[in-house]
């Protein structure tokens, strides 16, 4: 079933998830839910730009 909360509070949820993995020494979880916390925030980046009617600022790594 889709989560169908807004997805800053997802993403607090997992920060949360994210502190207590690693105060329990869970570091492989840590970095799983850290990892999944990117991919949710570059996704609110793009989203938020597309609703301001901006294009993502794409560069070319060298």
């Amino acid at each position: 079933k889709a989560d169908d909360r807004p997805i800053e509070e997802i993403i607090s949820d997992k920060e949360r998830q994210m502190r207590e993995a690693a105060k329990n020494l869970e570091f492989e979880l840590a970095t799983v839910l850290r990892d999944e916390i990117i991919v949710l925030k570059q996704g609110l980046k793009s989203s938020n730009a597309k609703s301001r009617g901006r294009r993502p600022l794409i560069t070319k790594k060298k």
